[in-house]
């Protein structure tokens, strides 16, 4: 609804990967975790998402592109 701001975070599958590798403590594989079935509905959401952010860089670089978004949507904040 209009009282929300939806945005995508997207990465790099490849990116995704090394981050689930990284943690030494997922215990659960990464092609398991890619073919659930809520993450087969992601397609239908970016669709929808009012901003898409690629977060293939740092948490900082992150929370710059957050900033940037939810600068541009205050009636959000």
């Amino acid at each position: 609804g209009p009282s929300f701001l939806h945005i995508n975070l997207t990465s790099d599958l490849e990116k995704q990967q090394k981050r689930v590798l990284a943690r030494e403590s997922e215990d659960v594989a990464f092609d398991q975790v890619t073919s659930h079935p809520v993450e087969e509905q992601i397609i239908q959401l970016e669709k929808i998402a009012h901003h898409t952010i690629v977060n293939n860089g740092t948490t900082t670089d992150l929370f710059q592109q957050l900033d940037k978004v939810l600068g541009k949507d205050t009636q959000c904040r």
